[in-house]
């Protein structure tokens, strides 16, 4: 079956995630950018479109753009490689971009980033790196964060897919009696040296372990090579399946990190909503109130996380901003719970007299105090 017959849940968890992530991102960044521009580049931009009709990231974001304007002008740059996925990508943009600021361009992003960063030298950039192999050069990410216009660096942030099945395909001529160097120098290209061979072996016989090495090294990497914050994200086409790839998002701004948080949440909830919709799809016995009992066990389950987390928190240090002792306060729930749970943990231990603080406004930025006696 083509990629683009219909999407795999995978697909939907990162569609879900951009879809929720952009407008907060082209709202927040352009209210103080030259004609409250944003600009968006797709590097990996596809057809568009799936064959089944739903949405690709390039039909995702001609969407938000319209919906945008005239608050903002969201600026869209499609880079696509493949001919013929091109013309499809084209056609696309004929149908949903008129009146609208994008433009598309033929060949690998590498062919064109530097045309890109001048396009969006002065303006807050967004870009996703969606390709179907190995990720981009580790050198074209970097170079996205090291715009300068009179001497500042814009607001620059950055999804990229890192594959998983790609990792461990390659990761196999380390350990195989014919190795291939070429294809090791792939990877290493994408992870900025070859440190990551070594991270690999050092974790065998355990696998599952030598790719998260992998991975979590590539984003500590990346992300300080970049001067951002990073977070990093497996995505899975099953609960109990291998990740098919991980995301790795940078920003240099705390409000990025926690907004990527809360569009992290809302993208799973629509991920295990696809999962119960495929699995009971044509059976005469599935129960949407079992799928729902079940979402509410589980964002109970978060509410309590956060809640003794909070309750620990205040007890060692009285008063704290929740947002400087983020991961501290979601714990075991960070990325999968977000803000409306913090804030009912947050009133729960209001209501029974833990905190003398309420929970109105923006808690992320503000402090909690512990009742005195």
């Amino acid at each position: 079956m083509n990629f683009f017959n219909e999407r795999k849940a995978a697909a939907v968890f990162k569609h879900a995630l951009l879809g929720s992530y952009l407008t907060p991102f082209a709202m927040k960044t352009g209210s103080a950018s030259p004609n409250n521009e944003v600009a968006f580049i797709d590097g990996y931009a596809g057809a568009g479109r799936y064959e089944d009709g739903s949405d690709g990231s390039p039909a995702l974001v001609l969407s938000t753009a319209r919906s945008l304007a005239p608050r903002r002008k969201l600026k869209a740059y499609f880079v696509e490689a493949d001919p013929q996925t091109l013309a499809k990508l084209n056609l696309l943009v004929n149908d949903r971009g008129t009146g609208l600021d994008v433009r598309t361009f033929h060949g690998e992003i590498t062919d064109h980033i530097s045309q890109l960063l001048t396009l969006t030298t002065n303006i807050p950039t967004f870009t996703f790196m969606d390709p179907f192999g190995l990720a981009v050069p580790f050198e074209t990410i970097v170079s996205l964060f090291k715009r300068q216009i009179g001497g500042r660096t814009p607001i620059s942030e950055a999804l990229i897919n890192f594959t998983a099945v790609g990792l461990r395909r390659i990761a196999g001529h380390l350990t195989s009696a014919t190795p291939s160097e070429a294809t090791l120098c792939r990877m290493d290209n994408v992870c900025g040296g070859n440190w990551w061979r070594e991270a690999w072996l050092n974790s065998l016989p355990d696998r599952e372990k030598a790719e998260l090495a992998v991975v979590e090294g590539y984003m500590h990497r990346l992300s300080k090579a970049a001067g951002s914050g990073g977070w990093t994200t497996e995505v899975r086409n099953k609960r109990h399946h291998k990740p098919v790839y991980y995301l790795v998002f940078l920003s240099r701004h705390f409000d990025g990190l926690a907004l990527y948080g809360e569009s992290q949440s809302i993208a799973l909830d629509k991920w295990r909503k696809h999962l119960y919709e495929v699995d009971n799809d044509g059976t005469l016995f599935s129960s949407e109130e079992d799928f729902k009992a079940a979402e509410v066990e589980l964002k109970e389950a978060w509410i309590s996380e956060i809640q003794e987390n909070l309750q620990r928190l205040l007890q060692e240090k009285g008063a704290f901003i929740v947002g400087e002792n983020y991961a501290d306060t979601f714990g075991e729930a960070l990325g999968k719970a977000r803000t409306l749970h913090l804030r009912k943990a947050w009133k729960n231990l209001h209501a029974i007299g833990l905190t003398q603080t309420n929970s109105m406004g923006d808690i992320l930025n503000k402090k909690i105090e512990r009742t005195r006696n």
